[in-house]
């Protein structure tokens, strides 16, 4: 059997292979947003005219490509769905206390990356539909496109948001560093239940160069007794190298170690701004 090393590594060079492939045909290599939020991913007030202009014109170059690359990771978050019973199935989110945790996988001896998980309940006072509503109109990116871009014919943009990014951060060293991201969100809402569920893939620019990180989130929302909404996340990164002996194990540590910080920063953002959301509404309903 395959180590998950070597699995890992296989899967990186095939999203790599993928990538290539696609963009053979294209003149611009894939145009990706620049600093679409300079400090925090749900942080609205950033978003300017112009940002929204460029996220409209990041759709409208090599779109062909990206179907390539979007179509099968599409594929991989409904499969991911098919998850969610497994994730949340031994944890009872009606008494498990609030709060964020993190924990990690050590690799083990035929393994050179371990694996990061991060958790987070929180219980708010406000209906479910609004709630769950309020979610997605939050992270709904869609509604900074024009009709008629993006990715419809790859699914109901009423339901999924499919978008590139490009992020640029300043590490504690002054060093800044960009990474390209592909980011996919589909959500399932039932009458009990609502269902977010994300992919996110992360490559590493500049000295990061050959780092990836596979991120795959389910936010789980569901009705509580008291007419509140329990809402449980769950997000694993798993990190992938490519040529891993040509790589320092320094570059290494900070390319994984910013990821869980901005993996850490954009849920504390969220939470806050989602009951803000939620407050307002109910204050002006």
């Amino acid at each position: 059997m395959e180590s998950s090393y070597f699995v890992a590594t296989r899967r990186a060079e095939e999203e790599q292979v993928r990538l290539k492939d696609a963009v053979d045909d294209q003149a611009i290599y894939l145009a990706t947003l620049r600093a679409l939020v300079p400090k925090h991913l749900y942080d609205w007030i950033a978003i300017t005219e112009t940002t929204r202009a460029a996220i409209v014109s990041s759709h409208q170059v090599n779109m062909q490509a990206n179907h390539v690359l979007f179509a099968e990771h599409l594929r991989q978050v409904f499969s991911a769905y098919t998850q969610v019973g497994t994730v949340f199935g031994g944890i009872d989110l009606t008494t498990m206390p609030d709060g964020m945790t993190t924990s990690g996988r050590s690799p083990n001896a035929d393994e050179a990356l371990g694996y990061f998980r991060h958790f987070n309940k929180c219980t708010l006072p406000f209906s479910f539909k609004q709630t769950h509503e309020a979610w997605w109109n939050m992270t709904n990116l869609n509604q900074w496109l024009q009709d008629g871009d993006g990715y419809a014919n790859l699914a109901d943009p009423n339901d999924t948001v499919i978008l590139r990014l490009h992020l640029v951060r300043t590490l504690p060293t002054g060093i800044t560093v960009s990474i390209k991201q592909r980011y996919i969100l589909r959500r399932f809402v039932e009458e009990t239940r609502a269902v977010f569920m994300w992919k996110t893939y992360s490559e590493g620019e500049g000295p990061f160069t050959g780092f990836f990180v596979e991120e795959t989130g389910w936010a789980h929302l569901q009705p509580s007794t008291d007419g509140s909404t329990i809402v449980g996340v769950c997000v694993d990164q798993a990190p992938m190298q490519l040529n891993a002996s040509k790589l320092r194990t320094t570059d290494s540590e900070q390319f994984y170690s910013l990821m869980q910080s901005l993996l850490k920063e954009n849920a504390e953002v969220f939470t806050h701004i989602l009951s803000k959301k939620l407050m307002e509404e109910t204050l002006f309903d």
